[in-house]
């Protein structure tokens, strides 16, 4: 027996067949939906053979001195926080930093696109190697700047990834640090108003339609306007049975613990002032300037070890792990509006934009950057007693 559709001067075999399409697709769209969300026991596990055990409490350290947290790495080295050998997995990385008073929001199947709404320290779950098959590895993200991403690996020095390189190592799962709450509901009532918009517009699209088809009904023969009018009828049911699984789909992912309205990571709200990046920069012959002529004050944002070793001369020590009370006090003396040219140890270390950015908050305006750094001022410095030494001989 075979089944129609009475719809009038024409038979709905067409709208049946579209609506066994629509199903199909309906049914596709919530399977790859349920395929995105990660099961809730999954072990993310975080370094295998030249990558160490702790690259996860490692990168959520580093995150927490960002933060103005002077924790003792040796705190974060306990059971809970590392499961095997093979290292931390994302919910033993959440329990890490829910229990040293920092608020996480995880993420899922994210994009580096998506990244440049982030501007709290972020943990990025990745490959130790491209080459590898497996993502096990943990880095630190640290903001994005002229279109690459700022990236620490453990404790080595800041590096910068470009975000097709990153998007080439990261699994799109990471987790958002901060000392303050991180809420989406902004980003989520924008959604909501925009597919609002959508779902407006198709219902005014279909009562066009329909005005539309009423018109040529009135203006020309049924025998003429028939084609028309059967076409327009398909059009509208067309219209309705793509809208509804849309809505269904859109519906269904909102009501996930992981859907796009809920956690995604392009529509959350992260209020931080974490990377401030209005920075002067200098380089090595205006430093030099610059001291001879005392005009400046330079703050050298190393750890007291490392400046003990050799520092600019004049150079006030703020180590990267000092709090903002701490850089206030090393900083009594000098003005608001003083000249303050900050320095670590090389072009890649992220120390002097950290203790910048503290600084900012406390009001000083005439920050500078010296991106060389200490490296760069030993080797200027040794290529000019090379040179005296020369001519002496």
């Amino acid at each position: 027996m075979r089944l129609t559709i009475d719809h009038g001067p024409y038979k709905g075999t067409r709208a049946h067949r579209l609506m066994i399409i629509t199903m199909f697709i309906v049914l596709s769209s919530v399977s790859s939906l349920r395929a995105e969300v990660p099961p809730k026991n999954t072990r993310i596990s975080t370094s295998q053979q030249t990558y160490s055990t702790y690259c996860g409490i490692q990168s959520l350290h580093r995150a927490m001195l960002s933060l103005d947290m002077n924790l003792p790495f040796e705190s974060l080295v306990v059971r809970r926080y590392i499961g095997t050998q093979k290292g931390s997995s994302l919910s033993e990385l959440r329990l890490a930093a829910k229990e040293n008073g920092l608020y996480t929001l995880p993420l899922y199947h994210a994009t580096t696109t998506s990244l440049s709404v982030v501007t709290n320290p972020t943990l990025l779950h990745v490959k130790s190697d491209p080459g590898n098959r497996d993502f096990d590895h943990w880095v630190l993200f640290m903001g994005i700047e002229k279109g690459t991403a700022r990236i620490c690996d453990g404790f080595k020095p800041m590096q910068l990834v470009t975000l097709a390189d990153l998007g080439a190592i990261w699994d799109g799962n990471g987790l958002v640090v901060s000392n303050k709450p991180i809420s989406a509901s902004m980003y989520y009532a924008v959604s909501v108003v925009l597919y609002g918009c959508y779902l407006v517009l198709a219902l005014i699209c279909l009562k066009f339609l329909r005005q539309l088809e009423a018109r040529i009904a009135g203006s020309f023969s049924q025998h003429s306007s028939s084609f028309l009018k059967n076409s327009l009828a398909t059009a509208q049911q067309a219209g309705v049975l793509l809208a509804l699984p849309t809505l269904l789909v859109m519906g269904y992912n909102a009501l996930l613990p992981q859907g796009f309205l809920a956690s995604h990571p392009a529509i959350e709200s992260i209020q931080s002032h974490y990377v401030f990046t209005a920075f002067y920069h200098v380089n090595i012959t205006r430093v030099s300037k610059h001291l001879k002529a005392g005009d400046v004050v330079f703050v050298d944002a190393r750890f007291l070890e490392d400046y003990e070793r050799g520092h600019l001369p004049r150079a006030i020590n703020i180590p990267p792990n000092s709090t903002t009370s701490q850089c206030a006090q090393l900083l009594t003396r000098v003005g608001p509006r003083t000249p303050i040219v900050i320095y670590c140890q090389s072009l890649t270390c992220p120390f002097s934009k950290l203790i910048g950015k503290k600084l900012h908050e406390l009001g000083f305006e005439n920050l500078s950057i010296f991106d060389g750094g200490w490296m760069n001022w030993k080797e200027h410095t040794d290529a000019l007693q090379g040179e005296m030494r020369d001519r002496e001989s």
